[in-house]
C-alpha cells in the first residue's frame, strides 16, 4: 500500500495561470494513482477561494472512480464558515 503524508499547511495551491493548471492537472493525476485519499481535519484552516476551487477539482476528479475519506473538526453545518463560497461546502 503506497502512502503520501503532506501537511495541509504545505498544500497551498499554486498562483493561477497556464503553468498553475498544468500543475494542478500533474498533481490530480498524481493523486489519482492512490485508490482512497484522506483529507484528515479540512476544517483546520480557512480556505480561500483558490484553494476551495483546488479543492473541488480534486473531488471532481475522483468522483465515483476514487474513494475519499474527509475528516473535520467542525460539524458539516459549520463548514459554511470555512470555504468562502458556502454553495461549494
Amino acid at each position: 500500500m503506497a502512502r503520501l503524508v503532506r501537511p495541509h499547511h504545505r498544500s497551498r495551491p499554486a498562483p493561477a495561470g497556464g503553468a498553475a493548471r498544468a500543475g494542478l492537472e500533474a498533481a490530480i493525476a498524481k493523486l489519482d494513482r492512490y485508490d482512497l485519499l484522506i483529507l484528515d481535519d479540512i476544517a483546520y484552516v480557512t480556505k480561500d477561494q483558490a484553494e476551495t476551487s483546488v479543492l473541488f477539482e480534486l473531488i471532481a476528479a475522483r468522483y465515483e472512480r476514487r474513494s475519499m475519506l474527509i475528516t473535520s473538526n467542525q460539524p458539516f453545518g459549520e463548514w459554511g464558515r470555512i470555504f468562502p463560497d458556502s454553495t461549494l461546502s
